[in-house]
């Protein structure tokens, strides 16, 4: 079958892996985020044959060895009012259809709960999550999490971290990242990288950055432009920014394309993850190959593996913490410790170690093996 938003690719090696060429199934749309990409390419490059796409999902009459869920919203393309519980239901009926023909069904744990989440999604989550035989966690701290759910806790649990994307410019300077973004070398810059999601984040992000001293370097601070095309000014965006007027910020919203996003990592001195409550954050890995400090919140994996790795942590409520982690991370950047995160991103998420670990958690998923 095609996909609209698919990719399958039948590649000729011999996989090492496993001994066996098997038929993976990603049921998500190929789209900016490189997560899913990369990893389907790496299998592909091994003699796998893999398919990605929500299409197969819904309509191939073929069979699969494995499905492997990311965000399972994603299968109804992130349309909120798709998820019906007759939806649901058919989502359901598909994976037994799959299961039939003896596939084994994992799951990703990108996050514990949808963001955004409204009660049809967390039942779609619970849903898709227990009908899996295995989950794949990014860290440690997730499976603790899952284990405590009634949903989750018999299945199969192994933990698989994030990659880093290969196909990323890392060579790129730091003098020549600044005079790009017209950034000044002596300034001290703090980058948070991803999306916004709420004014809580932002305001995470700006209060620390003015407490410490910092140039806050934030391309997508803003989730939606004031002025949008064809509709004129949206007042409500409006009066949100009107907030942080105090910061010396307005209007700081772009898309960064993958030629720019070096540039970003390049010319910061710390990354800081804004995120309040979250599991993961795939700027933890980035950050680290670029060879960066990152500051972040106590929770989840990424509090769990900023302090296995030595970088500093903080505790979102608690705006001294925040600041004394900020103020840490610049002493250590300055001490050299972005080498050493460098060298843990080299050394243990590089694309082909973490694709070795998904094909033998992809054996053994109905086998009895895992935590």
């Amino acid at each position: 079958p095609s996909s609209t938003g698919g990719s399958r690719d039948s590649a000729r090696n011999s996989p090492e892996e496993t001994g066996e060429t098997m038929k993976i199934l990603f049921p998500c749309d190929v789209d900016p985020n490189p997560f899913v990409r990369t990893l389907a390419d790496e299998m592909r490059a091994r003699g796998h044959l893999v398919d990605q796409g929500v299409d197969f999902f819904w309509n191939s009459a073929e069979g699969y060895d494995v499905v492997h869920f990311q965000w399972p919203n994603a299968v109804f393309r992130w349309n909120d009012a798709d998820v019906t519980d007759a939806r649901i239901a058919e989502a359901l009926g598909r994976i037994a259809f799959f299961r039939s023909g003896g596939a084994r069904i994992l799951i990703t744990r990108h996050n514990e709960r949808p963001h955004w989440a409204n009660p049809q999604l967390t039942k779609l989550y619970e849903a898709i999550e227990g009908a899996c035989d295995t989950v794949v966690h990014l860290g440690e701290a997730s499976v603790r999490s899952a284990k405590a759910l009634p949903h989750m806790a018999k299945l199969k649990h192994v933990v698989v971290p994030h990659h880093v994307y290969p196909g990323i410019d890392r060579a790129v300077s730091r003098e020549a990242a600044r005079a790009r973004l017209g950034i000044a070398d002596g300034e001290r810059v703090m980058l948070a990288f991803g999306a916004f999601r709420n004014d809580e984040e932002r305001l995470l992000a700006l209060q620390a950055a003015a407490d410490c001293g910092v140039r806050l370097l934030a391309p997508r601070l803003f989730q939606f432009p004031v002025r949008r095309k064809g509709q004129g000014i949206d007042w409500t965006e409006f009066r949100r920014r009107l907030r942080f007027l105090r910061f010396g910020v307005f209007s700081a919203n772009r898309m960064v394309s993958d030629e720019d996003l070096p540039n970003y990592f390049a010319a910061a001195d710390v990354v800081f993850l804004q995120r309040i409550g979250t599991l993961n954050s795939g700027n933890l890995p980035m950050a680290y190959s670029f060879g960066k400090v990152v500051v972040g919140p106590d929770c989840g994996n990424i509090g769990e593996i900023l302090k296995s790795t030595g970088n500093p942590t903080f505790d979102p409520k608690d705006a001294k913490s925040v600041s004394t982690a900020v103020r840490r991370g610049f002493e250590l950047a300055a001490a050299g410790k972005g080498a050493e995160n460098r060298a843990r991103a080299e050394a243990d998420w590089g694309v082909g170690k973490v694709v070795s670990q998904l094909l033998a958690a992809y054996v053994p998923a109905k086998e009895g093996k895992g935590v």
